[in-house]
């Protein structure tokens, strides 16, 4: 596990559940973390950080899954993704960590299998 946010301005939301956590590694982004659970105080609520579950630590599942179920999307691009309001009303809080608020890009339809679609 791993934590982020906590410091009362940034953290994730009820609905973040899934959500990832992203940082900056030489001028990329990855994700580190996928949102385990929020404070049930609320959103960006000091001393409540945004518990994650670790990447790294199943990047080898990870892995061997991907190349079961490789990414198809066809003739759409990922490279302009639809943007979709997000429907949690949380907007006045943020509804992702560092993100902007009510913004979401929106997969191309059954642009992905479930990892359990072997």
């Amino acid at each position: 596990m791993v934590c982020a946010g906590g410091d009362g301005v940034r953290s994730g939301c009820q609905g973040d559940s899934g959500g990832p956590l992203n940082c900056a590694v030489n001028g990329q982004y990855q994700v580190h973390g996928v949102t385990s659970f929020v404070s049930s105080q609320g959103c960006n609520v000091a001393r409540k950080p945004t518990v994650f579950t670790r990447v790294s630590a199943y990047i080898s599942w990870i892995n061997r899954k991907i190349a079961k179920n490789p990414f198809q999307v066809g003739a759409q691009s990922w490279s302009h993704p639809q943007l979709c309001h997000h429907p949690s009303g949380c907007d006045q809080h943020g509804d992702k960590v560092g993100g902007t608020s009510g913004r979401y890009p929106q997969a191309p339809p059954r642009a992905w299998r479930s990892f359990g679609e072997e």
